[in-house]
């Protein structure tokens, strides 16, 4: 039995002394502790009887495939309709919900389509106070990750110069450092005090979006999470001060090439998990870019819509391969980060 299977059993056994007949887990955190998920959409159901059952789109299939050990439902559409056909299936007569997670549109979806004979029971603090005890595997994650924030600390650390060294330089040096040792995220930057403000304010109301605690650094300038970036339109990340590089794909001019490997990347990080706003973001920069640098209409045409075929038919062999799906979100990034500096100068 994985220690997926051992929290879910443990919360399972939770439901029946609260007269709950499943619970519909919607905090991605908590999915995620369940799960194993880290994706950016999906829903939990987990019946009292242990059975679990998750649910996501068609963009994570192969991610919710490698990651979860549950049973996985992909949803062609809107995810909830599906939800609430497997209650009425397994006949719950009372669905515990989390209380404090739930969003009111939800709330109100399922309250006004659930079967008659189905009521909704609101709990609250069932999975944190599960996360509340770690496991032996979580303690060690714990050390490693402090280990690793430690060594990449010092070996930056050993970069700077004083006068000479700038924070944003300090903040890239970690960032490679971390990715470097195992790190999982990606980083953003704040452009400014208000930028931060917001991503802070943002990241500290919605845990499902990754919140973390985080301190302001002197200067206002602060390394915030990739997605709560992406969930305010930016695309400042940590990346090195390079020209754009584009692989040769034989197309007619330079700006078709463009077009190519920007069309093809970022849909190739859409698959891998990018969040919609940012993969948005992105094929608005190539555009953006295309029309600042095309010689002429014909080409700018011509580029445009290499583009645009390329974000609707892109294809990448293997999106379940998490190793490769890390290479092309950093390349994303790196890319679009560099594109966005250049567009702004």
């Amino acid at each position: 039995m994985t220690e997926f299977e051992q929290r879910r059993g443990a919360l399972a056994a939770q439901l029946a002394p609260l007269k709950a007949e499943a619970l519909l887990v919607s905090s991605l955190s908590n999915v995620r502790y369940l799960t194993g998920y880290t994706g950016s959409s999906g829903l939990l159901l987990l019946l009292a009887s242990g059975e679990a059952t998750f649910f996501t789109d068609p963009r994570y299939r192969i991610q919710a495939a490698v990651e979860v050990d549950c049973r996985v439902k992909v949803s062609t559409g809107p995810i909830l309709p599906d939800v609430i056909a497997l209650i009425a299936k397994r006949k719950v007569r009372r669905l515990g919900v989390e209380k404090s997670r739930i969003g009111y549109e939800q709330y109100e979806l399922l309250k006004s389509t659930l079967p008659v004979r189905c009521s909704l029971e609101p709990l609250a603090g069932l999975v944190e106070t599960l996360r509340m005890v770690k496991s032996p595997a979580e303690i060690a994650s714990i050390r490693r990750s402090v280990d690793l924030n430690s060594k990449a600390f010092e070996g930056a650390l050993r970069t700077i110069r004083p006068g000479r060294t700038r924070e944003v330089d300090v903040a890239a040096e970690i960032d490679y450092r971390m990715r470097k040792l195992g790190s999982e995220r990606l980083q953003a930057l704040a452009t400014d005090k208000e930028s931060y403000e917001k991503a802070a304010g943002v990241m500290e109301q919605s845990e499902r979006y990754g919140a973390t605690e985080m301190q302001q650094p002197v200067g206002g300038c602060a390394a915030l999470l990739m997605v709560t970036s992406g969930l305010l339109g930016k695309l400042t990340f940590i990346v090195a001060h390079a020209d754009l590089e584009v692989p040769d794909l034989r197309r007619a001019s330079p700006l078709e090439n463009f077009a190519a490997w920007a069309g093809q990347l970022a849909v190739m990080a859409s698959h891998c998990g990018a969040r919609d706003q940012v993969v948005n973001k992105a094929a608005a920069l190539s555009a953006q870019y295309i029309a600042r640098e095309a010689p002429n209409q014909r080409i700018r045409r011509r580029a445009e819509a290499e583009l645009s075929e390329m974000m609707l038919q892109a294809e990448l062999e293997d999106w379940g391969d998490k190793s490769k799906c890390k290479e092309i979100l950093t390349t994303f990034g790196s890319f679009f980060g560099n594109l966005d500096s250049r567009l702004q100068n």
